[in-house]
């Protein structure tokens, strides 16, 4: 179990190093899209992950608040895209106040059939998102 439970904090840090990287990178950038396997923007437990305490805790805890803190001291357009949620869709929410300029896309994987999305980044709007199969645009909202 000891050797598991190392293996979670090494990917836990190396996360947030390559987060720290991509918004260091994206210093130069017009936006920054940050690409996740899992949905972290919900918290399915109140408490955090510790030493102490590892179940029935928030495992992305210290991910969100980093990617809200990075996003927000960037002051670009981010977008964190996700999948498998719900069906398709885009918000602002994530961000909420603190960061207003925080995108959220999910992607619909099992729930459509032609789930590949295209993010194009464009001067004057941030994101805009198309149907790679059928280069139809897509609604932004959830």
């Amino acid at each position: 179990m000891a050797v598991v439970l190392a293996a979670v904090e090494a990917r836990h840090q190396a996360n947030a190093v390559w987060l720290r990287q991509a918004f260091a990178a994206a210093e130069s950038a017009q936006a920054l899209v940050v690409a996740l396997q899992v949905d972290i923007t919900v918290a399915r437990w109140s408490a955090p992950c510790s030493g102490e305490r590892r179940s029935k805790c928030d495992a992305f805890a210290s991910l969100r608040e980093q990617l809200r803190k990075g996003a927000a001291e960037l002051v670009k357009p981010v977008l964190a895209a996700h999948g498998y949620t719900v069906r398709f869709c885009v918000d602002r929410e994530f961000g909420g106040r603190r960061a207003p300029n925080l995108w959220r896309l999910n992607n619909g994987g099992d729930y459509v059939m032609d789930a590949a999305i295209v993010v194009a980044v464009e001067k004057g709007t941030p994101f805009s998102f198309f149907r790679l199969r059928t280069g139809k645009p897509l609604e932004t909202i959830c």
